[in-house]
């Protein structure tokens, strides 16, 4: 059997393989790790399994949108890879899903009634409106729902093109309004610096997922 070891910061994902134990995530001040094994062993079994119920209790909790973006980080990342076997369909699919879920963590922070002291939405949208990348999500997220923005000023947000290279794959995302000229990012740059904007708001709060 043969084995390794990555770690990553728990709160928003970056690698901090190289880090000294018990000193902050550089990125977004947490202090949490995620350390991932991997095994290799050759084995024969035999299983059988006839079925597998799993029930979720109706409250809901923010934390619920949270671990669904940063799942679809990591399928984003893994999407950017050469060998990633995906096409720019599920490639698109996972960024727009991605940002879809990202921007819903604010309502459901707000409506989250288990939170003490509450998130409320003044405190929440001031937050926001420091935070470019959320910007540019927010923008994404009401495009994707609406087609179009209710003001001419509205920013719009939407993938714009994907690139396939032999040196792996990515998407440029495109955001533009009447007074802001059209400018474009990088899909996966832009989800890790949502990931960390969140990661940062949930650690100065204290708001940590169950374990």
């Amino acid at each position: 059997m043969t084995g390794s070891a990555h770690t990553t910061c728990d709160e928003c994902g970056a690698d901090i393989d190289d880090l000294p134990t018990g000193q902050a995530c550089p990125s977004c001040g947490g202090t949490r790790r995620n350390v991932s094994v991997t095994l290799v062993a050759t084995a024969k079994a035999t299983a059988s399994i006839s079925s597998v119920i799993i029930e979720h209790n109706q409250q809901r909790y923010w934390w619920e949108p949270w671990g669904r973006a940063k799942h679809l980080l990591e399928v984003l990342r893994d999407g950017y890879q050469p060998d990633a076997g995906m096409d720019n369909r599920e490639l698109e699919h996972t960024a727009d899903e991605f940002f879809k879920e990202c921007w819903s963590l604010k309502d459901w922070l707000v409506n989250d009634t288990t939170i003490t002291p509450p998130v409320t939405r003044p405190v929440v949208n001031n937050f926001i409106n420091g935070e470019s990348a959320l910007l540019v999500c927010q923008a994404y997220a009401n495009t994707a729902k609406h087609m179009t923005r209710n003001q001419p000023t509205d920013m719009h947000a939407r993938i714009r093109r994907y690139h396939s290279t032999p040196q792996g794959n990515r998407l440029d995302v495109e955001y533009w309004s009447t007074v802001q000229p059209v400018q474009t990012l990088d899909a996966l740059y832009l989800a890790e610096q949502c990931i960390i904007a969140w990661a940062g708001f949930l650690h100065r709060r204290s708001l940590r997922p169950p374990v």
